[in-house]
């Protein structure tokens, strides 16, 4: 798992990426992606791209050699010399005096504008002796900002929700890998050390789900709270081949379900809104789809799938059950057994393998066209190549 990470992990200069370029990639490769996927490009697709970008013909076709050469928005960046837009030329003391700006004054419900924030910016400096920046920097630290950050900052939580807000209606998918929803939840199982065998807790489980099979495609386990690097290493899982996975765990199972998906489904927790896990989807092509606020039955079909796991683990030893009325006065501290490893196995046999032997939930067909290795790629696995290797 450690490894898949690593492979899915956006390189942390990516991160350093105005939003302003970074934006623009994205933009370039919506265009010409599908164009990458053809033998030959010809004059009059290139002339479409070009005037939808606003680029030179042979500007497209260089920025689909580079995209061949590596298929992610990243090699889709503007080259420019000089120093990198978006740069920070101030000292540590100035950055710190207009970062404690926006802050305190800028991101506040009264919703000042930016010329309030700059005189008191300009006071505060001058108070501790440094030269004030000017309004364009201080600009460009407040755009620099998650744009749902500063709504929700300045216009409540509320207002963000309905203004972030990109699903209506139902879910409905027409082949695989077309959407997969991801989810947390708390395992209500205790835990041992593999060594000391002494009681750890309860672990966190992330699973992803593709909606269209109804088949597990990636899980990952862990005491800590949800975050980006779960979500991150659930989707690694699910994109890459798990024969690997499957051997070091000693698990005997086809599992042949993986691909990099159109989209993802997710609620709105802070990691799904992390520049980490929102530029790891876009630099693979990877929409992300939030989920309506108060609406859980949007993610019915994943929650359907932790409950059906959860109602297994209820009768494994250490259970602490889905309530204390039901547990009683067993003590599921000193019944617990399982380490993280032998909890996997369970979660992979009994969980990933009767949803490939029979179809989830009554996918049947789809599924098996997906996993035959026949159909499968004309049903829409492995359509895209895999990430290269970081």
């Amino acid at each position: 798992m450690t490894r898949m990470a690593t492979e899915m992990k956006p390189k942390p200069l990516l991160l350093a990426v105005s939003n302003a370029d970074w934006a623009e990639a994205v933009q370039r490769e919506l265009v010409l992606r599908p164009l990458s996927t053809q033998l030959r490009v010809g004059l009059p697709a290139a002339l479409a791209a070009a005037s939808a970008l606003g680029l030179s013909k042979p500007r497209i076709y260089g920025l689909l050699r580079s995209f061949r050469a590596n298929p992610v928005t990243a090699s889709l960046l503007s080259r420019k010399s000089g120093q990198a837009r978006g740069a920070r030329r101030l000292d540590a003391a100035a950055e710190k005096q207009v970062e404690t700006a926006i802050e305190e004054v800028y991101l506040k419900r009264e919703r000042p504008t930016l010329k309030v924030v700059w005189r008191q910016l300009k006071a505060n400096c001058r108070i501790a002796g440094l030269a004030p920046p000017s309004m364009k920097t201080l600009r460009a630290r407040v755009s620099a900002r998650s744009l749902r950050e500063r709504v929700k900052a300045r216009e409540g939580a509320v207002v963000a929700g309905n203004q972030f807000r990109q699903l209506s209606g139902s879910l409905r998918t027409e082949r695989p890998l077309e959407v997969v929803q991801i989810d947390h939840t708390k395992v209500d199982l205790m835990l041992v050390d593999d060594v000391t065998r002494a009681c750890i807790g309860r672990p966190w489980l992330t699973l992803a789900l593709d909606v269209h099979t109804r088949t597990m495609l990636g899980l990952h386990l862990s005491l800590d709270a949800p975050s980006a690097t779960a979500a991150a290493l659930a989707v690694a899982q699910a994109v890459l081949p798990k024969a690997d996975w499957l051997s070091t765990h000693d698990i005997d199972l086809a599992w042949p379900m993986h691909g990099l998906p159109e989209a993802v489904h997710v609620d709105n927790g802070r990691e799904f809104h992390s520049r980490a896990f929102e530029r790891g989807c876009e630099q693979h092509g990877i929409r992300i789809d939030y989920r309506p606020p108060a609406t859980p039955h949007f993610g019915g079909h994943i929650e359907r799938l932790m409950g059906t796991l959860m109602g297994r683990v209820h009768a494994l030893p250490g259970s602490t059950s889905s309530n204390v009325a039901t547990r009683g006065d067993y003590d599921a501290e000193a019944a617990a057994v399982l380490t993280f490893r032998e909890f996997e196995r369970i979660l992979v046999l009994g969980g990933a393998r009767p949803l490939l032997q029979r179809g989830a939930f009554g996918a049947g067909p789809a599924a098996g066209r997906c996993l035959d290795g026949g159909d499968g790629r004309e049903a829409g696995v492995d359509r895209r190549p895999l990430p290269p290797r970081l």
